[in-house]
């Protein structure tokens, strides 16, 4: 009878439970939107400190994103990171002359998106055989190339 007095089903529940992690997540990133660069080397700290959630929370992470049956955790986290790469291209974009961008936004934010939550996806699969820290850095390697 309690669970009724808070969801309608199970369904529900697993809506809001989402709308919690996405809110949790973007607490995390909130303050890391602006992007800064140093010398050569573009910072992300967002992601490092992304991963250091998700690594402190990993037994929740490991089951909402990994298992097949609950794909609303996924799909929440993938708008959420779209949203935030979009922002990120967007700054691209106005900060260079819009002649020098050759990928169209939407193809690099699905792309962006997809590769950074299938990389997390596989890292908790994995049990995280890396830190966040070394993980973010890899990223942000494989990014600058």
């Amino acid at each position: 009878m309690t669970f009724y007095l808070h969801y309608r089903d199970i369904p529900d529940m697993l809506e809001k439970m989402a709308d919690d992690m996405a809110e949790e997540v973007l607490e995390v990133v909130r303050d890391d939107t602006d992007f800064t660069e140093a010398g050569q080397e573009e910072k992300w700290p967002m992601l490092e400190h992304l991963l250091v959630h998700i690594a402190e929370n990993a037994k929740f992470y490991k089951i909402v994103l990994t298992s097949r049956k609950s794909t609303i955790f996924t799909d929440r986290l993938f708008k959420l990171m779209a949203d935030i790469i979009a922002a990120r291209v967007e700054s691209r974009v106005t900060a260079h002359d819009a002649s020098e961008v050759t990928v169209q936004k939407d193809i690099a934010v699905w792309y962006g998106s997809a590769a950074l939550i299938g990389t997390i996806i596989a890292w908790l699969r994995e049990d995280m055989p890396y830190t966040p820290q070394y993980l973010a850095k890899q990223i942000t390697s494989l990014r600058a190339k």
